[in-house]
């Protein structure tokens, strides 16, 4: 899961775009950005905020 976000946001895509592309993993944009906050994620704070 992780790598499939870090390259969806790489091209540019939200967390909330993510979420609807990828119904496979079942969570809400809200947990992706805990995820991230938390530092499961390897997408950097700064680039989903902008």
């Amino acid at each position: 899961m992780d790598k499939i976000i870090k390259e969806e946001v790489d091209k540019g895509h939200s967390f909330y775009m993510i979420v609807l592309d990828h119904p496979e993993f079942n969570i809400t944009e809200r947990t992706l950005y805990y995820y991230q906050e938390k530092g499961y994620l390897l997408v950097k704070m700064s680039i989903c905020q902008e």
